[in-house]
């Protein structure tokens, strides 16, 4: 028996497209010869192959990993029968690539929120050993800054330890925001020396640079949160392509089923004729055995009749007579 590879083949869609291939030649030079490197790792080892070249992704579904400089590519792909696998959809995955920046950027967002709690330790110091002349109004002025202050740190931890929709946490840093605005104006109302004021300045750019990081972390966990839509999107397809496969499976054993009995059938019916042209050829080969055993009697009883006329001197026709000379009796 023939020992059958291996094959990789690309899904086609009702209008002819194969979006697999459509995305791979979308891609630069290098980054195919990487894809076409684990395409030859999966004809090569083809269901040994495993981490960190495919991952399995849900049921059937598997997914081929391909790294190229910094970019990542996932090709969704089902092992078929008749030793098949069946590419299904390309993705050049922005979602890691993403998630390291937000990491990054909340590394930042850590660094300046440390430096900036420093720099509120010191004011509050030196806010304590000051004495001016309107001490109750300046009293009651830190007293809604250092509220404030609460509610901005507040913020913050929870903005850094709780688990919250992009909409949530947007909505927590415009009221972040809104706190820090009242505190500048609050700060800038209460008479402190140049030395508060420089500190108070630092914090508010400082709390200006973390809020704008709270942006920028919202708009990638966002922009995230659309790739994470359309990898679930993708996988819904291809549940739905494979639960068309097996429709179409089924049906094809069903019509095989038919098939074969019709094969069947045929067989029978071949057999059929075999046997029945064997007695025709047997039953002609008799009748032409029988026939010339007549021919030879009738012969040889015409040669006998010919002869005796011969014998007796009585008129022969001339087909006696040609019978007569045939068989050397004359």
């Amino acid at each position: 028996m023939v020992k059958m590879d291996w094959q990789v083949i690309f899904y086609k869609d009702k209008s002819g497209n194969e979006p697999v291939k459509d995305f791979i030649l979308a891609q630069s030079n290098a980054a195919i010869g990487e894809i076409l490197h684990v395409f030859d790792l999966l004809y090569k080892f083809n269901l040994g192959l495993g981490l960190p070249y495919v991952e399995k992704i849900k049921g059937k579904i598997w997914a081929l990993r391909i790294k190229h400089s910094s970019d990542y590519y996932r090709i969704l792909y089902f092992a078929s029968t008749g030793k098949k696998f069946v590419l299904l959809h390309g993705i050049k995955k922005k979602r890691d690539k993403l998630n390291t920046q937000v990491k990054q950027l909340k590394k930042d967002r850590k660094k300046i929120q440390d430096n900036m709690q420093e720099k509120k330790k010191i004011l509050d110091e030196i806010i304590e050993k000051e004495e001016t002349s309107n001490k109750t109004d300046i009293q009651r002025k830190r007293k809604q800054m250092r509220g404030l202050n609460s509610k901005i740190d507040k913020l913050e931890w929870e903005l850094q330890t709780s688990v919250l929709t992009p909409e949530q946490e947007k909505e927590m840093v415009q009221l972040l925001e809104k706190h820090s605005e009242q505190l500048n104006k609050i700060a800038e109302q209460v008479h402190i020396t140049t030395q508060q004021t420089s500190l108070w300045r630092e914090i508010a750019s400082l709390q200006k640079q973390v809020n704008k990081l709270y942006n920028q972390i919202i708009d990638y966990a966002k922009e995230s949160q659309i790739y994470h839509n359309l990898m679930n999107q993708f996988y819904h397809q291809v549940n739905s392509l494979r639960k068309l496969e097996r429709e179409y499976q089924k049906l094809f054993l069903e019509n095989k089923k038919i098939a074969d009995n019709f094969h069947r059938d045929f067989l029978s019916k071949v057999s059929e004729k075999n046997e029945l042209r064997d007695q025709l050829r047997d039953y002609k080969q008799k009748v032409r055995k029988q026939m010339q055993e007549k021919l030879k009697t009738d012969v040889k009883e015409s040669t006998q009749k010919a002869y005796e006329k011969y014998e007796n001197g009585e008129t022969l026709s001339m087909e006696e007579f040609r019978l007569l000379v045939e068989k050397g009796l004359i």
